[in-house]
């Protein structure tokens, strides 16, 4: 007889053995508190062929086609968070302290769920790259959830106006594969405004109308961003330590961080410029089919306090 135990999601799994903590080990258990939070977001023109076919590679082929995902928009999402408390609300991990965390990423919009059961299938925001400031943040958002966090020198293009748009991702990359080749610590990313940035308040429903107008998908009325109410999903997945090739473990999980506190939103109207450097080891061009260049026509941004809880797994 099995003994099975309730996970947070609600579903079951058989006990699993105490997580053991080593020390130097600083990743924290969920859930996670962000407070004093920027979160500027704006939307890229990609290809939405490229976009379906990282879609189909990371939610769909792992899970031998019992899930199955469609890319809803040519659009993708930047969403640049900038927290000035990030910490654990785990009843010992709180007692340790918080730090700062800022976390610059892009997204795709993927509706879908189990095959032959459309009654349950859902819009989310699948995470493609995600840049973060500290290791820490890179290792827990890796193991924990599975997100694809990578560590980077990230900057804001003017650090004293919250509400401006504008950011740089210097980052240690390849910027191609060859047998000699050693990787470069190289801008990766630079959103440069083009004019002095107007922060219009509005509603945030305003603003979850606007991103859906914009991006134009037939019932979708309220466009949720990725830490204000709409679930991401992504693959989580360890390598094999003894065979070439091979994951130890996969799991499609759902992350749903939700608002605590919501102190103003709005929209930004001045235009920037979004570039793109190409790059071997983090090719966000290719794999999203996004220009090396293009002009954004605005941003959006909350003003709030939200909390990252515990995952569910929805494959195996």
């Amino acid at each position: 007889m099995t003994n099975e135990t309730k996970e947070p999601g609600g579903s079951t799994f058989s006990d699993l053995p105490l997580f053991i903590e080593r020390p130097g080990d600083v990743v924290g258990a969920p859930p996670y508190i962000g407070k004093s939070s920027i979160m500027q977001s704006f939307l890229a023109k990609g290809d939405r062929a490229a976009m379906q076919s990282l879609c189909t590679r990371l939610l769909s082929t792992p899970t031998g086609g019992r899930l199955i995902f469609h890319v809803l928009t040519k659009y993708v999402l930047f969403a640049s968070i900038f927290s000035e408390s990030m910490g654990s609300k785990d009843p010992v991990f709180a007692s340790r302290g918080v730090v700062r965390e800022w976390d610059i990423g892009a997204y795709i919009l993927v509706a879908g769920g189990p095959v032959g059961d459309e009654s349950k299938w859902r819009p989310y925001w699948m995470p493609a790259f995600l840049f973060v400031d500290t290791a820490a943040a890179a290792a827990a958002g890796r193991e924990v959830f599975g997100y694809p966090k990578s560590a980077a020198n990230l900057a804001r293009d003017d650090e004293d106006d919250p509400f401006n748009p504008g950011f740089y991702v210097d980052v240690l990359h390849f910027p191609r594969y060859a047998p000699t080749q050693r990787p470069k610590v190289e801008r990766l990313l630079t959103l440069s405004p083009a004019q002095p940035v107007q922060a219009n308040p509005t509603s945030r429903t305003d603003v979850s109308r606007i991103l859906a107008e914009h991006v134009n998908i037939n019932g979708v009325d309220n466009l949720e961003l990725p830490f204000s109410g709409m679930p991401q999903i992504m693959l989580r997945q360890f390598r094999d330590p003894v065979r070439s090739g091979r994951a130890s473990e996969q799991a499609v999980i759902i992350v749903e961080p939700r608002p605590l506190v919501i102190r103003g939103s709005g929209l930004n109207k001045a235009s920037a410029i979004l570039d793109i450097m190409p790059s071997a080891s983090h090719p966000i061009l290719t794999a999203l089919g996004l220009k090396q260049k293009q002009t954004i026509d605005f941003s959006v941004w909350l003003d709030f306090d939200f909390e990252v809880g515990w995952g569910r797994r929805i494959w195996p």
